[in-house]
């Protein structure tokens, strides 16, 4: 699965918003700089999602399933903090059997890439955040894998 990520202000208000649809293989993964209880909402979507909020130590803390573009102006709040948060198709977390309290196995970082390991179907699958030099600096890209 690959997956864009979101980590300036710009692309963590934006999100998926005004995408026509999201393929499958395809997730939006959402970094903050801090853990807070980070309220997301359907505004300007055209497809329901799966919103999955991580801590700090990237365990699942909350899900919401299959959230419809007409709960906007309504916005999800987990009910504790989250410092990641995942967007991925409708159906994605409970077909991947993701639940409140996955938990990352395995992060390692280097000059060239990030690796949180999560588990998937009693196997793990990987998300690496590969980092890509852009103006002199440095800008992640996510594949799944």
């Amino acid at each position: 699965m690959q997956a864009s990520v979101a980590d300036t202000p710009s692309s963590l208000e934006l999100g998926l918003s005004d995408t026509l649809n999201l393929p499958n293989g395809i997730a939006k993964l959402f970094i903050f700089g801090t853990s807070e209880k980070w309220d997301f909402w359907m505004k300007d979507m055209n497809y329901p999602i799966d919103i999955i909020w991580l801590d700090e130590l990237k365990k699942v803390v909350y899900i919401k399933h299959s959230v419809e573009p007409n709960t906007y102006p309504n916005s999800f709040v987990p009910s504790v903090p989250a410092k990641y948060v995942i967007e991925t198709a409708a159906g994605f977390a409970l077909e991947n059997q993701i639940d409140v309290d996955t938990l990352a196995v395995s992060i390692f970082q280097s000059v060239d890439d990030t690796e949180i390991t999560v588990p998937y179907r009693g196997e793990f699958f990987r998300i690496i955040v590969v980092l890509l030099s852009a103006f002199l600096q440095l800008r992640p890209s996510v594949s799944w894998l």
